[in-house]
């Protein structure tokens, strides 16, 4: 365990706190496992510069590990079949960019799903359908996803992963702008959803969550992703319009009376992230 600052007049302390890495000056070998830096309290003199700082300590972690237990959750719980693979494939070879939950995440989505006994599921940002597999495969005869995506060609792309799953009749595409067909789907008064998932453009998030409340009913589950954004939702200054969104819908969220709700934080192949999982009170 080292201690330094992160002024910006210390580079080699700014150097090796960006590049994630630390030097040990005694064997002079590089450590090549991610480094996680925490904020101390106190305020101590950093040893490379002799400024005096509130420093940082650097502790050096294998964090393969956590890829290498989502491995293992998944092999038990969520493995991959050639229908969703498939759809990771051609997802790739269409240029759709890999935002999709992981196949635990997937599998999550489906518990939740069946926790509700959903029958209609309401997914904001369809991506390349991969989630919505996911949830559809979760449903009752007779049930349906309504995805929502603004990318005509994606949502091209994501309808031949539907077809191919053999769930053309359970998923049901609306491109456009997600603000602009909620607002359409509450007006033409849709029936209520039992499950809804944001996944889309994180700015705005909250009118996402706004407007999901207007069609969903008590019990309704609604699910968010990437609502931690690596611990940047920490930074009350962080210029990320990403970020922003992410703050401002957390915020709303934790504010909204008739909803139980909470952020579960994720570390593993997604990165470190989190969902805000709320359920409708009764």
């Amino acid at each position: 365990m080292v201690v330094t600052c992160s002024a910006a007049c210390c580079s080699f302390c700014v150097f090796f706190l960006a590049r994630g890495t630390y030097k040990d000056n005694d064997s002079d070998k590089s450590v090549s496992h991610k480094t996680w830096v925490f904020k101390m309290p106190s305020q101590k003199v950093c040893h490379h510069c002799n400024i005096g700082y509130a420093p940082y300590v650097r502790i050096e972690m294998n964090t393969e590990i956590f890829g290498d237990v989502d491995r293992y959750i998944n092999g038990l719980f969520a493995p991959q079949d050639d229908v969703l693979e498939a759809a990771l494939t051609y997802n790739t070879a269409m240029d759709v960019p890999a935002w999709q939950v992981s196949a635990g995440q997937g599998k999550l989505l489906q518990v939740f799903a069946r926790m509700c006994n959903a029958r209609r599921v309401l997914e904001v940002g369809t991506q390349g359908g991969y989630s919505a597999i996911w949830l559809a495969r979760a449903l009752p005869d007779g049930g349906k996803v309504v995805t929502l995506e603004i990318d005509p060609r994606i949502a091209a792309v994501a309808q031949q992963n539907i077809d191919r799953a053999g769930l053309t009749d359970k998923v049901e595409i609306h491109v456009g702008k997600a603000l602009d067909t909620l607002q359409q789907l509450y007006v033409e008064g849709v029936a209520p959803f039992d499950m809804i998932f944001i996944d889309a453009d994180k700015p705005p998030y909250a009118e996402y969550l706004q407007l999901a409340l207007r069609l969903s009913r008590p019990g309704t589950i609604i699910v968010a992703d990437n609502v931690i954004r690596e611990g940047k939702v920490l930074d009350p200054d962080h210029s990320d319009e990403a970020v922003k969104g992410v703050q401002r819908f957390n915020k709303v969220l934790a504010d909204t009376q008739g909803v139980t709700a909470t952020i579960i934080q994720s570390i593993g192949e997604k990165d470190h992230d989190g969902m805000a999982i709320a359920v409708v009170n009764w």
